[in-house]
């Protein structure tokens, strides 16, 4: 059992250093495509390789590590697609294998459906008009969202107490203390991201410090990230 249990450590271990590599790859190439010197590539490598989610490459006992470095190459080829109009089909297949490894993955299909409708409005020349109708839809889709959050508040799908509910409360409710906008959630929010990210944190300020003048709200890439 012990024998086992080591395989399945090492197992673990080498999935996630070959994840890392990945990561580390598509890391650079993506930084690589960033508009605006040098200084900003090198700024949006270091961002992407000291985010919280690189501990899942060192032996973390679960499958998550080859799902995290596959997301970052599926974003590579979108952005590659938009560029150097490569083919819409690897990234297909690389999302697919996403979702494979996790279910929550499915969460990107939409962000495909977008970068689909980018790229054929680049080659009609009307890539600005569509980054336009996509801020319209996320503006109605905001307060629907916000909707569906409140009605779920009002109509729990689960007892309070079994915490079974997929949002946390936004106020006090049945004596549950801890809600969305309460000083400990706040807290715990803030510390983790000073604990698993610090030098992202302080590099996304001087990133976005150091772009603030060239931020192109209207590019494909723009508005595949928002999607």
């Amino acid at each position: 059992k012990l024998m086992v249990t080591e395989y399945h450590i090492t197992a673990y271990r080498m999935t996630g250093a070959l994840s890392g590599l990945i990561f580390v790859a598509a890391a650079q190439r993506v930084a690589m495509l960033v508009r605006g010197g040098q200084a900003l590539r090198v700024l949006s490598f270091v961002l992407l390789v000291s985010c919280g989610g690189v501990l899942l490459f060192f032996g973390y006992v679960e499958n998550y590590a080859p799902q995290y470095a596959l997301v970052l190459w599926y974003v590579l080829l979108v952005f590659q697609m938009f560029r150097k109009r490569t083919s819409p089909v690897w990234p297909a297949v690389v999302l697919a294998a996403c979702c494979l490894f996790h279910l929550q993955n499915v969460l990107l299909i939409p962000s495909y459906i977008v970068a689909l409708g980018m790229g054929r409005a680049q080659r009609n020349h009307r890539g600005e008009q569509f980054g336009a109708s996509v801020y319209k839809y996320m503006l109605i889709a905001a307060p629907v969202l916000l909707l569906i959050y409140a009605l779920l508040q009002w109509k729990p799908v689960a007892p309070l107490e079994t915490g079974d509910n997929p949002f946390i409360p936004f106020m006090t409710v049945g004596g549950m203390s801890y809600t969305l906008l309460s000083p400990m959630h706040i807290a715990d929010i803030i510390s983790e991201h000073l604990l698993l990210a610090p030098v992202t944190v302080v590099f996304l300020v001087i990133a976005l410090w150091i772009a603030r003048g060239s931020i192109r709200w209207v590019t494909p890439e723009m508005i595949f990230s928002l999607a």
